[in-house]
C-alpha cells in the first residue's frame, strides 16, 4: 500500500474522533424571561426578597461510543425542572443558579480501563420570593446585581 493512501486512511479514522471531542450545548433561556416568568439570575435575588429554598435537579444519560444518544440529557428540560419546582413552592425566581455540564466522549474512562459514556447535567439555585414589604424591583435585562461587601477580611 502506497504511503499517501496509508496518509488518507489515517486522516479518514482520525476525523469521527475529532469530531466527538468537540460539541456545543446551546439553550434557549429566554422564554423563562418573558410575561410572568422566573426571574433567573447568577447573581444575587433583588433587594428585599426573601430566600425559601436551595433547589437542586440532576440529570444523566448514556451516549453509545459517546456520540450516539441512548438516553439524552438536555438542558432546557433540566432548567424547566428546576423553575416547576420553584414555582411549586411560590417562588419568584433562582439566584445563584448555576449548571455544570459533563458532556459525554469516546475516551472518558473510570478508575478501570472501562469506557464511560456517560453525560450529566447538574443545576442548582436558590428560590426567593418578593417579601411581604412590597414589590421587589426587576434590574433592566443585562444588568447584573451589585456584590455585597462584608465587614471584615476573609478568614477572620
Amino acid at each position: 500500500m502506497p504511503p499517501r493512501a496509508i496518509l488518507r486512511l489515517l486522516a479518514l479514522a482520525f476525523l469521527p474522533l475529532v469530531a466527538s471531542c468537540y460539541s456545543t450545548t446551546h439553550a434557549d433561556l429566554e422564554q423563562y424571561f418573558e410575561g410572568d416568568a422566573l426571574l433567573l439570575t447568577e447573581g444575587n435575588a433583588p433587594e428585599g426578597a426573601e430566600p425559601i429554598k436551595i433547589l437542586s435537579v440532576y440529570k444523566s444519560g448514556f451516549y453509545l461510543f459517546g456520540a450516539a444518544p441512548i438516553v439524552a440529557v438536555d438542558l432546557e428540560e433540566t432548567v424547566r425542572m428546576i423553575c416547576k419546582q420553584a414555582k411549586e413552592l411560590g417562588a419568584d425566581g433562582i439566584a445563584h443558579i448555576s449548571f455544570d455540564y459533563q458532556p459525554a466522549s469516546l475516551f472518558k474512562f473510570t478508575l478501570f480501563p472501562i469506557p464511560d459514556w456517560s453525560a450529566s447535567i447538574h443545576v442548582q439555585g436558590m428560590a426567593w420570593r418578593r417579601s411581604e414589604g412590597g414589590p421587589v424591583r426587576r434590574e433592566k435585562a443585562g444588568a447584573r446585581p451589585k456584590a455585597r461587601s462584608f465587614p471584615g477580611k476573609p478568614g477572620s
